[in-house]
């Protein structure tokens, strides 16, 4: 059974969720929980609602007042205590049809803004920071530890974070294992303009990367920018495959080279010794790549296009085109981030080797009658 725990009132609150902030006894997760929901997704018992939310009464569900308990970060045995300026929102939940990433993708895929659209939707969106592979960070995948002083300064002043709650996170600058977790918040429109503004730093080595680059449409631009956000420039600069792939699709931009480029979106990772594959940003990038339609089908606005099983097959994933895909994609990896995001606990990830261009095989010579004879010549 859950255990409500009442960490600050936030006025703010759209009507349709609670006006209190509850705290997950399992997994210590700070969630808003929608009225129609009242379940965790990691541990889906029943919450204990307090009599003074708007929840209407259900069979079998008890109520009683709020009890403030602490929510343990990391290895730490202090309670985290409650931000002084009260964010105006607190949702730390990535995924889900309702959630703000969502409705974030939604809007920017409306304005063909599909980098900023993929971003929200696969890293998800959290108000306050939590422990990432390397570091921490914060809103859309901003990780404070990747980034040197003075681009986390930029990027605070850019999306006008308070100077509090700026400099409790600058420290964490450069930091790959920190230990504890800043008492900041940010919404999601600061959360978005950090994605903006990070943008050039990962387009422009991904456009000295790929000469064709001027003539990829925007949605394949978009996907690619992306994929050096997720791996990094120097991680984009060893998937070989794809840039291979690409050299390719420049040359014959044909729907079959279209797929085998949509195909190299492969992320493995290590997270604390167990291998995971990434499967769910690969049919993202991979769906974003092919074309909007099918990045939109995924995002629950229009049908899927006639080859989306294609697609799909590409990163391992079984999609009934008839159906939503939500409910069917397979994420495994994003599960076990999850928990351990969620419970506090710092994690080590390790990106495995990315995809290499098959080299031609050496030719192999044949003696006959004396000669040497080279195959293939």
């Amino acid at each position: 059974m859950w255990t409500s725990g009442k960490l600050y009132e936030n006025t703010s609150i759209p009507k349709n969720r609670h006006s209190d902030c509850y705290a997950c006894g399992p997994c210590g997760r700070r969630l808003l929980h929608e009225l129609e929901e009242g379940t965790c997704p990691l541990f889906p018992q029943d919450i204990v609602f307090p009599e003074d939310t708007q929840k209407p009464s259900q069979p079998g569900r008890a109520t009683q007042e709020p009890v403030l308990i602490p929510v343990p970060i990391g290895n730490s045995n202090t309670a985290t205590t409650p931000a002084v300026s009260k964010p105006k929102t607190v949702q730390n939940s990535s995924y889900g049809s309702q959630s703000t990433s969502r409705k974030v993708a939604l809007a920017q895929a409306e304005k063909g803004n599909w980098y900023a659209s993929i971003v929200s939707e696969v890293e998800g969106y959290r108000s306050r920071p939590y422990f990432d592979n390397k570091g921490i960070a914060i809103g859309n995948g901003w990780n404070i530890g990747q980034q040197s002083r003075k681009r986390n300064t930029e990027l605070a002043f850019g999306i006008e974070m308070d100077g509090v709650s700026t400099e409790a996170l600058l420290p964490y600058s450069g930091v790959q294992n920190p230990t504890s977790l800043p008492n900041v918040a940010i919404t999601p429109e600061q959360s978005s303009k950090a994605v903006e503004l990070m943008r050039e730093q990962y387009e422009a080595p991904m456009r000295k990367l790929v000469p064709s680059w001027s003539q990829l449409k925007r949605n394949e631009q978009d996907a690619l920018v992306y994929h050096a956000y997720k791996v990094g420039a120097g991680g984009a600069a060893k998937y070989t495959s794809m840039l291979a792939a690409l050299k390719t699709y420049a040359a014959n931009p044909s729907e079959e080279n279209k797929l085998k480029v949509a195909g190299t979106f492969t992320y493995k990772y290590t997270i604390n010794g167990t291998v995971y594959q990434d499967a769910r940003s690969a049919l993202y990038l991979g769906a974003l790549f092919t074309s909007p339609e099918a990045y939109t089908y995924l995002l629950g606005t229009t049908k899927a296009p006639a080859d989306f099983g294609k697609v799909a097959q590409l990163s391992g994933q079984k999609i009934d085109t008839s159906k939503p895909a939500e409910d069917q994609i397979q994420d495994d990896y994003g599960k076990a981030k999850e928990v351990l995001i969620s419970r506090g606990i710092p994690y080590t990830v390790i990106l495995q080797a990315a995809p290499q261009a098959t080299a031609p095989a050496p030719t192999k010579p044949r003696v006959r009658n004396n000669a040497i004879v080279f195959w293939g010549i």
